[in-house]
């Protein structure tokens, strides 16, 4: 178990690293593995903490979840990062979200 901050912080880079590595490689099941680790890594707080690395992180997590189907995941990552982020500052995720939507009804 890591509790430094610092460490936790740069872990959770790493994962969104390999989470845009995987989305370029059409690996989105991986991709969103990643970003959910890098979720984690920062904790519940963590638009606190860094707000571009958490902007970052939901990002990839509705690219990933919009090219998995999975909608419910979409509008939640969607849901916690403008709850957080100037709306907008999150344009393309509510554009993926009415895509998913529209897909869906």
């Amino acid at each position: 178990f890591v509790d430094d901050e610092d460490r936790l912080v740069e872990f959770s880079a790493w994962n969104l690293e390999a989470s845009r590595r995987m989305i370029r490689d059409s690996d989105f099941a991986a991709a969103l593995h990643y970003v959910e680790n890098g979720i984690l890594f920062l904790g519940e707080e963590s638009w606190q903490k860094d707000l571009r690395l958490f902007a970052g992180l939901h990002e990839c997590a509705v690219v990933a979840s919009f090219a998995l189907g999975r909608t419910d995941e979409i509008v939640q990552h969607a849901d916690v990062l403008t709850d957080h982020v100037p709306f907008e500052e999150t344009l393309q995720v509510q554009v993926i979200v009415l895509k998913s939507l529209s897909l869906v009804y």
